[in-house]
């Protein structure tokens, strides 16, 4: 067996870069910091901050993608909140949550989180972005308590996260 030892790994070709497979490559983050309020039972656009924009440097590279988001939710007695992970206008994950309470007036926190390793096979920008519906009731997105008053400072910060992965 042998063992290669270095200090230093520099490209061969300026521009190309030097890509392990299995590495991080580049890191790409968006953080949504403002709160939202959805009661379309239809899809909606998650919000300003929620949406993260790529370019892979090789089309062989997959993307590791990760999102987190606090929300509030009252559906009533029961109903579904779907949540959906898009590339460009794609969806290409959805996440339900399904939610029964014997008392309608119930307001229930809880966190939305999507990873998914997708594999775009492209080197032209994609822009990865959510949207939230609920099937009846009402949500705030960014919350994590029944304090929806705007003047409440609780430093909700939903994350967006897009990681490139060398193969």
């Amino acid at each position: 067996m042998s063992i290669l030892k270095v200090d230093t790994i520099n490209e061969k070709t300026t521009g190309n870069g030097v890509q392990i497979p299995g590495h991080v490559v580049q890191v790409k983050q968006s953080v949504m910091t403002a709160r939202t309020h959805v009661s379309s039972t239809s899809l909606t656009t998650i919000g300003n901050g929620f949406t993260v924009s790529i370019t892979p440097s090789s089309s062989s590279s997959k993307m590791f993608i990760t999102t987190s988001m606090n929300l509030i939710t009252n559906i009533g007695t029961s109903g579904i909140i779907k949540s959906v992970l898009l590339r460009d206008t794609t969806e290409i994950q959805n996440l339900f949550h399904y939610e029964e309470n014997t008392n309608s007036g119930l307001w229930s926190g809880l966190t939305m989180c999507h990873q998914f390793l997708d594999s775009p096979n492209t080197t032209s920008q994609i822009t990865y972005s959510g949207k939230y519906q609920n099937q009846n009731g009402t949500s705030y997105l960014n919350y994590s308590n029944t304090n929806i008053s705007p003047s409440s400072n609780n430093a909700n910060r939903a994350t967006f996260t897009v990681m490139e992965i060398a193969q």
